[in-house]
């Protein structure tokens, strides 16, 4: 997923358009897709990491990305 420790590889050179992520914590899309910066109340939040994971993606993405919650993880045979 990562290269080097950055996401600038995510962008591809798609420019328009819209990418869907699925994530299986409704509480951690919620925040992530808050506007403005995070607060203490995020900070502190058990599922911190996997806030900071969807903003980073989403911000480093030209395009719009939309985050759909699923309700358990999906395994690659599920996924297909």
């Amino acid at each position: 997923m990562r290269q080097n420790g950055s996401l600038e590889s995510w962008n591809h050179g798609i420019t328009e358009g819209k990418a869907i992520l699925y994530n299986n914590c409704q509480k951690a899309i919620q925040w992530a897709f808050k506007e403005g910066p995070v607060g203490i109340k995020e900070a502190t939040q058990d599922k911190y990491d996997i806030i900071m994971e969807i903003t980073q993606i989403r911000e480093s993405m030209s395009v719009k990305v939309e985050a759909i919650w699923v309700e358990r993880h999906l395994t690659p045979v599920e996924n297909k």
